[in-house]
């Protein structure tokens, strides 16, 4: 028995044994990834922005602003800087790799982790899932070359965050009526349901609605060509009282597909988000079934060796992780 618990021992430590251990994981890890529902993603966390020493206090300025901004409607829940202390994660230095994100969104009970970083005159910002670890978002603001930095890093920073924002594929989400405790209700012959919004949205009674299903169909960026979109129901306003939205379904397929929690997407808003905030130019894809299709030949190769980089990263990563772990 214990020299079979010694052979064991060495065939783990020889590097091929750790090469099948990181072959095994990866294809475990790609078959939880690829394929999964996407559910709601409500709490953030932001991290103080990542800057060279001069523009630290300019920095702390534009990262309350930055909080202040996603907050301000209630759409979004973000990490207070002092639970941020309180587990000892107040500081702009992770790694901003997948790893670090599923370790500090268990840590932080946070679905999505959010970093900014100023290099030269380029500040980028990465979001990743809390759970899995992937990538939700990235995005890219340059400074003006003739302006200094110091008049510009807030502004741009919000800016960057609000472009951020408004790519959400969803602007709200189900909730049980208070009265009734159920997500879909009847009221004569109307199936309707509460819809959560922000207390900026422009929902209009009469928009059209649709309740949709995300899930992950590649490593790419989920908002960004990594989720295809799927239409589960359909509706229009009936009733707008400030943050709660009742909405007749008009189409309902699968009563049991509708749940607390389920996206629910305002086309129009959607849209005008987009026209307002969005910095992207159409240089990359947003959520849909088709967006690899929407890329001319040479940026969809782009993308693709982008993906498969991305991918050989993170389960390396993860790899090493549980390794040394063991």
């Amino acid at each position: 028995m214990a020299e079979s618990l010694v052979a064991l021992t060495i065939s783990y430590n020889n590097k091929g044994m750790k090469f099948l251990t990181f072959l095994i994981l990866g294809l475990v890890y790609s078959h939880a990834v690829w394929g999964r529902d996407i559910s709601l993603y409500r709490r953030l966390t932001v991290f103080p922005l990542k800057v060279e020493n001069e523009f630290l206090d300019l920095a702390d300025k534009s990262w309350w602003e930055i909080r202040r901004v996603i907050t301000a409607d209630k759409r979004f829940l973000v990490a207070t800087k002092s639970f941020l202390q309180k587990k000892r994660c107040l500081s702009s230095s992770w790694g901003a790799q997948p790893s670090d994100a599923i370790i500090l969104g268990r840590l932080l009970d946070a679905h999505v982790l959010v970093s900014l970083e100023l290099v030269g005159r380029e500040i980028t910002l990465r979001a990743y899932e809390g759970e899995n670890g992937q990538e939700v978002w990235v995005g890219r603001q340059s400074l003006h070359p003739a302006i200094p930095i110091a008049e510009q890093l807030e502004k741009r920073s919000v800016q960057l965050v609000q472009d951020f924002t408004a790519s959400w594929p969803y602007q709200g989400f189900i909730i049980e009526d208070r009265f009734i405790g159920e997500p879909i209700y009847q009221e004569g012959n109307k199936n309707l349901t509460k819809v959560q919004v922000g207390l900026d949205a422009k929902v209009q009674v009469g928009d059209p609605v649709e309740i949709v299903t995300l899930t992950a169909e590649s490593l790419r960026p989920l908002f960004q060509g990594g989720a295809k979109e799927t239409l589960v129901a359909q509706g229009r306003v009936l009733y707008v009282d400030n943050e709660v939205i009742t909405v007749q379904l008009d189409r309902l397929p699968y009563e049991g597909d509708l749940k607390e929690g389920s996206l629910v997407k305002f086309p129009q808003e959607y849209q005008r988000l987009r026209d307002l905030f969005s910095t992207e130019k159409d240089n990359l894809p947003s959520v849909s079934t088709s967006s690899t299709q929407m890329l001319k030949p040479q940026q969809k190769e782009i993308e693709e060796k982008k993906s498969l980089v991305t991918s050989l990263a993170f389960l390396g990563s993860l790899a090493v992780f549980l390794i040394l772990a063991l």
